[in-house]
């Protein structure tokens, strides 16, 4: 893949309704862009664009479009229908705006340590960032109660 070197966010939103377009009548999922020109934030773009698909920040100078029916949320959802699990006894982990939608359908709701900071409000529990091995420390930590109680009910992390 060739690295762009002339394009920027600031391109995008001149053809912000091409993408929107093009992704609705070929039914495209998601059109993720990355800015590789700057370190810009994709966030103050995005503040400039309503579009449907609704442009969402994922981190940095990434900007996704995705349909409206493409969301971390209802892919949780579709998950549990089909292994016939309660959603709200899934325990997910997120960094980004864009984890939003599956932080309002699990019950065990992880944020690592920086994420935006509607997902720390939204989390029921805070980890360490990636680096820092807070994921692995919330699986842990309900892998250690489901083995001690037979549920990860109020598990500790730490």
């Amino acid at each position: 893949m060739t690295k762009p070197t002339s394009a920027t966010l600031a391109d995008v939103a001149l053809v912000a309704s091409d993408i929107r377009r093009a992704a609705l009548s070929v039914r495209v999922r998601k059109v993720a862009v990355f800015d590789f020109s700057s370190d810009a934030s994709g966030r103050a773009l995005l503040d400039g664009l309503v579009s449907s698909p609704a442009p969402q920040c994922s981190g940095g100078r990434w900007i996704d479009f995705c349909a409206p029916d493409a969301t971390k949320g209802v892919a949780l959802m579709i998950l549990a229908d089909a292994l016939g699990v309660d959603p709200t006894r899934a325990a997910v982990f997120g960094d980004g705006e864009n984890d939003r939608s599956l932080f309002a359908k699990a019950g065990y709701r992880f944020a690592v340590a920086g994420a935006h900071p509607a997902l720390m409000v939204e989390a029921t529990h805070v980890v360490a960032d990636a680096s820092h091995g807070g994921v692995l420390d919330g699986l842990d930590a309900i892998v250690q109660a489901k083995e001690s109680r037979g549920a990860a009910e109020g598990f500790a992390i730490g």
